[in-house]
This record gives C-alpha cells, structure tokens and sequence, in this order.
C-alpha cells in the first residue's frame, strides 16, 4: 500500500468497532489479525490499540492471554465503575501492578508491608479495570467500593505460578480497584518476537504478564526476519508503541542469553560519565591522608572468604582467643569513603539498587574501578575498612563490642572450598597447601565460634532451610555443561555467623542512637498459609505443633532433614513466607529471630548497606546528628526502602531467568532420556517435577496425563482424575521422559512415562521428539 493509499484509512469509531465484534459472538481474535482485517496503516495502530483498551475498560470486550480480544454479551459485561459516570472521583492510591499472563493483577500499595498488609491491602485488578499498564507498573489505582465475585478468567486455586508477586488468591477474598493512570513505567524495554504485518510489524513480548502484542512506532530500520528475538523500547511514557532497538536474531547463539535478560530487565550495564570520572578521580593506591583517624590493623592476620568466582571482596575477617572467650573482627570495605550523598556514584548505585550476578558476568552496583579495585579487600594490599570488634563468651553470648574506621591489609583469599577442606582435615594441617595450612589454627577457632553462635541462634527460633543453589558450568561459547547443586558447607556456615553477629550489632547500636536507619525487615507469615502448610506436612506424618512458633517450624525442619521429604517440605515452607524487605521500622526478622536487624557487610553490591555505613561513619565522626539531618533522613528512608526492596526482587528474577534460561538449554540436548524424580509442584494445568539425578525442574502438562477430568486439590498439592480416581500428589516419585524445551517460557516439559517401574540407574536415550 502507498503511502497515499494508507493515509486514506479511516479508523473505525469505538461504536463501529464493539459493533463489528458483536457480530462475531464466541469469536477470539487475535490483534494482528484484526489490525489486517481492517487495514490499519502503522500510523495508526496505536491509536486503535487505545480503541480496544477503552472497549475493554467499559466492559464491552474481552483480553485473552495470548494477545487476542473477544466480544462480551450484555450478560458478561462489567458497568463503568459509578464515579465515572456521576463525574466524582474516589481517592486514589498508589501501587505496584503484578499483572497474570491471564489479563487480571493485583496492586500493592506502595508502603503497604510498613503496617503488615492490614491498612493497606492488596487490590484486585480486573482485565477490564487494567487500562494500558504493564506488569511492573507503579500505577494509580482507584479502589472501587466493593470486592466483587470472581470474573470470567479471573484468579482461582492452582490457576498457576505467578512469576514473582502476590499469590493468587480469589478476588472474593480482596477489594478491587481500578487503575486510573501509569505513574512510572517498569519496562522501559521489552523483549518478544517480531511478528511482521502489512503495516509495519508487531512485538509480542515474551513475558505474557507484560501486555497485548505491541505495535511498532515506525517500520524496522533493516530487515527482520519473522520471528525473530527483538528489544523494543516504548517511544514515551504512557503510550504502547515500541521502536525496535536491537534484534537477537532467533535466540539461539547461548553467549546472548544474559544480554537478552539484561535487555528484558532494563539493567544498566553503562555508567553516567560523570560517575566514572568520579571512579577515576581516586588515587591508585590508599595515601597517607586517607588513612589519618583510622585505625591501623595491618599487622592484625585477617582473611577473606568468598566462592571461587567472586571477584569483589567486601568482607574479611580476624580473630583470636581471649581469657573469657572469643574476639571477632570483622571488616567491611569502606565503599562511604569513595561514595559521598548525592554524589554521581551515589545516584547511579541508588538507581541499580545492587549487583546482579549471572553465571557468565556481574552487572556491578559501582564502576569496576571501585568494585573490583580500590574497595575490594584484595590480599596483600592497604584498604580503607569499617571494622566491628566484638568479645564473645563461650556460649556466643556478646560481652562488648566497638565500631571503628580501620585500615586493614588482608592476608589471605580463601575459598570456601578451600576452608572446608582444610576444617575436614584429620591431619595436622601440614599436608594442606598455603596460606591455608598456616592459618588452620584461625579457621578452626572461627568454625568453633560460629557453631555456638548458630545454637545461640537456634535457640531462640531462628529457621535454617539450608537449601542447595544451582550452580551453572559453561563451555567458551555459553553453553551449560553441567549444573551441580551448590550446598552450603562448613564455611560457608562460619561466614554467615559472623556477618549476622556483625550486623546485628550495627542495628542495635544505631537503634540505640535513635537515628533514622534502614532495617532488614522479614514479618511473620500469614497465619492462613502456615495452616495450609501445617494441615499438608500432618497429611505425610510430620506434625507442626505450634503455627506461630518458629521454633516449632525449625523442630519440623531439624526432623525431616536427611529425609526423602526434606527438599520437599522446605520449599513448601519458604512459599509460605513473607519475603523480606527493607525500610525504616525496626519490625524485627522473623526468620532470624531477630528484634532488630539491618544489611551493612556488603556495601559493594547492597545499596541499603552503603547507607548503613554512611550513618555509622557520620556518627563515628561527629558523635552527634544535627537536627535538620535527622528530619533529611528521615524523609528518605522509606522512599530507599521501598527502592532498594525492588531493586533486590528485580535482581532476583533477572538472575533465576538466566538460570532458567541455561537448563532449558541443557536439557535441549537431553530430549528423549528418562529420569527418575519427585512431584515438586501441582497446578491445574499440570504437574512440575525435579528429577533426583539433575538439579532442574520441569512441566509435566495435564494434556499428556491419561484422559480424564482432572481436579486439582489446593490444600493437598493433588490432582485428581474424575473417572479414574488417579491421585498425582506433591512429594510423589514418578518417572519422567524429556520430550521437549520452550526457549520463550524458559520451559523444560515432560512426559509422565507409562511403566511405574524403577527408573535406570542410567539416563536411556529414547527417539527423540520435538517440544514446544
């Protein structure tokens, strides 16, 4: 068409348009099919887009997963909420959309944990009451008067996974709300396939959660080819229109798997050149003038211990026997030093919130110039330190501590493979390499501190999943060799102590100043769902006998460790839980049993720990906080509380994603080979399930069962079929065939084999057949 041609459409009217769709009752259709339909010219498919949300927000017609809209009957449709039709507005709040891949979404309202969800809870957003957001939104949400039954497609039990946010509870149970407008955009980039039309093209996103397909602001630049992985950047706040900004070709080069993820999260891999050249202004080495006031603890043997890739060291440790007990250093970078308020590097390390560690690379909080050089506690050189001293008994009991500024020279980089080798060791040491058999006699003292810091812990209710991480090998070309399950040793344990020790100490001393700080804060779960919790461990023979003890919860845990149950009922456990967060209430740390508690061990990678230090350090100089400061703080706390909470979640799910990403790949190679495994998750639409010998999980869909009306059980992870009375429960053993990866979804499938005899003790080699 030309561009005369084009400029001649004329665009439907929102009568003509719900019209044309009652014409075609029960009729699912998809947009890029309608925008062909009608001829809509790429200068115009945004502005029908806005036709079709403003069609879907008056209840007239239906978004679909899959990017597809359907007519409503009379009977369907959902009123225009009253206020906008009597012209008075409600007020309004503001929140965080969690958008279903369905079309629904819940919105937390921003600050709604510092109350624990009573004052403030989570509303319920219809597909018709979602306006143009996306997933991820800060958005502006009107609640509407009451909560209403649950609409067609809405939320039910075992409707699925949410990919990160609030559960999916029935809209019954919460008040819905209607989203007035976008405050802020979550995506400014998004991910998906390029899908060509007539008129320009269509990106639809690979996370269905996000929107409908999106159409282009103007025709590619170059060539695409359909199908293609793309990013498109919205061309402004408030509109969803994209501009094609780089194509990945069809995703299959592994060494773009992280860039792709990068790109999908908007993560900020550059740095403002005001920043760097606040990172390159510092000296190479550490003068005399920075060191005057502090400390001198060079002579004082101090280590690091870290994984065997880490690359930035923010935390070394000393100790030493004393008359009563025990005497712990623990240093921490000094990162305040270098990162002043309101500086360019402060700004940037606000906005990234923290590091984002993937398999193949980090995304660093700071320029590498700090992260990875003047504030990393490398061996062998001067660095500038924040230390905490503390005596303890021999019970772990704190008898004193001090906080200082220090200069420290580590003696040592350890890894924690190293340590709890030389820890294991039943010989005298001698046989173990340096530096590690020269500093044995300080790493058996630090092993046996943190053993009776660890019962002190206990004791008072503090919970040890103590669940294994992945951990992905790759070749020189990306590709996932081999993924071990990474648990937690003897070292990593004595690490975790004395960092907990440390921390605690800092926030109760601040505390103890009365000064505006952050806190780590983890509330106690909900009671309903440690019922649920409670009622599925007593149905496999483990009794919970106080639900909100955690001492109660750790006795279950203490009695299914080594148990084929173990793996199991931990992670039932941990969903159970509230995530943890951060912000300016000392609400205590449940999971630590911990009344007051803050992050200050890692001010390289954790923004919140940076500000800890610059508290402390202020302190540490003026011993006083002027008034105006004190209401300046206090001002912004909760605003970084709630940022840095984000910034963290973000963080999380762009790291997970790499990882799903790198399975898929890894079981690609495995399509046709069986595996004996266990039933880790049950959902209406099938059963996920982790095999014993391979750490990933995978779907098994409720299509490839045997035929049947399959009911899925909430409250005993079980589906059941109708007719046959077949039972496929949580914690069951099955055995499994690969039949196939879903690179979009980072999705591995699996097929439920026929025999329910004993897997091989080796992987077979079946035909393979190609998944979807």
């Amino acid at each position: 068409m030309s561009k005369r041609q084009s400029a001649s459409v004329t665009l439907p009217s929102r009568g003509e348009l719900a019209e044309w769709f009652s014409r075609r009752p029960g009729d699912v259709i998809p947009l890029h099919a309608l925008l062909a339909q009608h001829k809509i010219p790429i200068s115009q498919q945004r502005s029908m887009c806005r036709l079709l949300d403003q069609l879907v927000r008056e209840g007239r017609l239906e978004r679909r997963s899959g990017h597809r809209y359907r007519s409503l009957s009379m009977a369907e449709a959902v009123p225009a909420p009253s206020s906008a039709v009597a012209g008075a507005r409600r007020p309004t709040l503001i929140g965080r959309l969690w958008r279903h891949a369905e079309g629904f979404g819940f919105v937390t309202p921003v600050g709604a944990p510092a109350d624990g969800g009573r004052g403030k809870p989570d509303l319920y957003i219809s597909r018709s009451g979602m306006a143009d957001a996306l997933h991820g939104d800060l958005v502006e949400v009107e609640p509407l008067s009451s909560p209403r039954g649950r609409e067609r497609g809405g939320p039910r039990a075992g409707r699925g996974r949410s990919k990160g946010g609030p559960p999916l509870h029935g809209a019954s149970q919460r008040l819905n709300g209607r989203i007035v407008r976008v405050v802020e955009r979550a995506h400014p980039r998004i991910v998906g396939r390029y899908h060509p039309t007539p008129h320009g093209g269509l990106l639809v996103p690979l996370d269905e959660r996000l929107s409908a397909p999106l159409p282009l602001s103007e025709p590619p630049s170059q060539k695409i080819a359909a199908e293609s992985m793309v990013v498109g950047e919205l061309v402004s706040a408030g509109t969803l229109s994209v501009r094609l900004i780089r194509d990945f070709g069809f995703g299959e080069d592994p060494r773009l798997d992280t860039d792709l993820v990068i790109e999908e999260f908007s993560l900020s891999t550059v740095f403002a050149a005001e920043a760097e050249q606040e990172a390159e202004g510092f000296p190479s080495t550490i003068t005399p003038d920075a060191m005057a006031g502090r400390r001198d603890l060079r002579a004082l043997t101090t280590m690091t211990i870290d994984g065997e890739q880490a690359r930035d060291f923010d935390d070394a440790i000393s100790i030493e026997s004393i008359e009563r007990g025990y005497r712990l250093w623990v240093h921490i970078a000094d990162v305040g030093h270098y990162v002043p308020w309101d500086s360019a590097l402060d700004r940037a390390a606000r906005q990234r919130g923290t590091s984002v560690y993937f398999p193949d690379r980090a995304v660093p909080m700071l320029p590498e110039r700090l992260s990875n050089g003047l504030c990393s506690l490398k061996p062998l050189e001067d660095r500038l330190a924040v230390t905490v001293v503390i005596d303890l008994d021999r019970d772990g009991h704190q008898l004193a501590y001090d906080l200082y500024e220090s200069v420290i020279r580590s003696d040592a980089r350890l890894t924690y493979t190293g340590v709890a080798a030389a820890l294991g060791s039943s010989s005298s040491g001698s046989d173990l390499p340096e530096p590690y058999a020269s500093l044995r006699p300080q790493l058996q003292l630090a092993a046996e501190l943190a053993e009776r810091l660890r019962r002190r812990r206990m004791a008072r209710g503090s919970l040890d999943f103590d669940l294994p991480e992945p951990q992905i090998v790759l070749d020189l070309q990306g590709r996932p060799t081999d993924i071990l399950k990474e648990e937690r040793t003897v070292a990593h344990r004595l690490v975790e102590e004395c960092m907990l020790t440390a921390n605690e100490t800092v926030a109760q001393h601040l505390t103890g100043l009365q000064v505006p700080m952050l806190y780590r804060i983890h509330e106690p779960p909900d009671p309903h769902k440690l019922e649920t919790f409670s009622l599925f461990a007593h149905s496999v023979g483990f009794a919970l006998m106080h639900t909100k003890s955690s001492t109660s919860l750790q006795a279950l845990i203490d009695a299914v460790r080594g148990r084929p149950e173990e793996r199991l009922l931990n992670h039932l456990l941990l969903r159970s839980m509230k995530q943890a967060r951060y912000g300016p209430e000392p609400l205590g740390h449940f999971g630590l049993a911990s009344p007051c508690y803050t992050h200050f061990t890692s001010p390289i990678r954790r923004y919140p720990d940076l500000v800890i230090h610059r508290l402390l350090k202020q302190l540490l100089a003026r011993g006083v906080m002027p008034a105006a400061e004190r209401e300046r703080l206090a001002a912004l706390m909760p605003q970084i509380g709630q940022t840095s909470s984000a910034r963290e979640r973000t963080s999380m799910e762009a790291e997970w994603e790499v990882v799903r990403i790198k399975k898929a790949r890894f079981m690609a190679e495995r399509i046709g080979e069986t595996y004996r495994g266990y039933i880790t998750g049950v959902a209406q639409y099938g059963l996920f399930v982790e095999p014993e010998s391979i750490f990933v999980e995978g779907l098994v869909p409720v299509r490839t069962l045997p035929p049947d009306q399959y009911r899925y059980d909430e409250g005993q992870h079980t589906l059941i079929g109708e007719r046959s009375r077949q039972r496929y429960r949580l914690g069951d053993p099955v055995v499994v065939q690969v039949t196939g990866v879903n690179f979009d979804r980072r999705q591995v499938n699996f097929m439920l084999e026929k025999s329910t005899g004993p897997a091989p003790n080796r992987p077979r080699r079946a035909q393979p057949r190609r998944g979807h």
